[in-house]
């Protein structure tokens, strides 16, 4: 049978001729779970986990119990996963794309979560409009009011990268509908106003809920400082900074910057300047 001549050849290490004697084996019986299992194997050595994905997910629907055929299936995940995860650092957008097209077509993966995936590949790439439309999508299968705000929040965010804060204050608007307590939504719309020095006073009552809700997260803090700061708090402002710089690991250089604005604000001229050289620094490593 041409599976055991599959088998042999791998004890070879002759994998491509295997690979054929798998192919001519499900020919012959296309629902033969180990020929499908041990061409998913070699498929996946040769760099195409697509398909090996593909006959990896047909063995299991023949064998749900089958230990193997699951850890073998978790690991082709996990390689697709890199791969899109490199097509996306590259720049590949089409590739990443079709990676998650084939990844979300599996009908375990979360289908929600898929928009958001192919929402942020789509904005990596400058393609605003075509991610707003795919979370618009997203939208029409949104099953509860958190998800809702999630999306609403998503989209506000793709209108501010786009440069119309009209539209994206409409869509946090409506995030906040559905979710008073949406941290991120309060903290960008905060943060925005805050640039903008529109409603100072609801931008601070923003920062200020979001910092409750996620008190050790640098950024909001750094968004609480910086409405303070524009309200002409300099003090409360040196003070929430003063939380904030401790926490962030990542060395982000807005909030460095925004410290060192704080101490010009203070009047101190020379730590202000120490603060903004590291930002300036901490941005070229970027």
């Amino acid at each position: 049978m041409p599976y055991t001549e599959g088998i042999r050849l791998m004890a070879e290490e002759r994998p491509t001729e295997a690979l054929a004697k798998f192919e001519e084996a499900l020919q012959l019986a296309p629902d033969h779970d180990p020929s499908l299992f041990e061409a998913a194997g070699v498929l996946a050595i040769q760099g195409d986990e697509l398909q090996a994905l593909e006959y990896s997910s047909r063995a299991i629907a023949l064998d749900p119990e089958n230990r193997w055929y699951k850890e073998q299936y978790s690991r082709l995940m996990s390689l697709l996963d890199i791969r899109l995860g490199r097509a996306v650092r590259a720049g590949d957008t089409d590739h990443a794309l079709a990676i998650a097209a084939a990844k979300y077509a599996r009908p375990e993966t979360d289908k929600m979560e898929s928009y958001f995936v192919k929402a942020s590949i789509l904005q990596m790439d400058g393609r605003l409009k075509e991610a707003r439309k795919t979370l618009s999508g997203a939208l029409k299968e949104a099953t509860t009011d958190s998800l809702r705000s999630e999306i609403y929040g998503a989209i506000g965010s793709l209108w501010h990268e786009e440069g119309d804060d009209k539209k994206a204050f409409a869509e946090y608007e409506k995030a906040l509908l559905f979710n008073r307590n949406n941290a991120l939504v309060l903290n960008n719309y905060a943060y925005y106003l805050a640039v903008g020095g529109q409603e100072l006073d609801r931008a601070l009552g923003m920062a200020s809920r979001a910092v409750k809700l996620r008190e050790n997260d640098p950024t909001y803090l750094d968004t609480y400082a910086w409405v303070l700061y524009k309200l002409g708090d300099y003090a409360e402002a040196k003070k929430v900074m003063q939380r904030a710089l401790p926490l962030d690991t990542a060395g982000n250089p807005e909030l460095l910057q925004h410290y060192g604005d704080i101490l010009a604000a203070l009047g101190d001229e020379f730590m202000a300047e120490v603060y903004w050289r590291r930002a300036k620094e901490a941005g070229e490593k970027k």
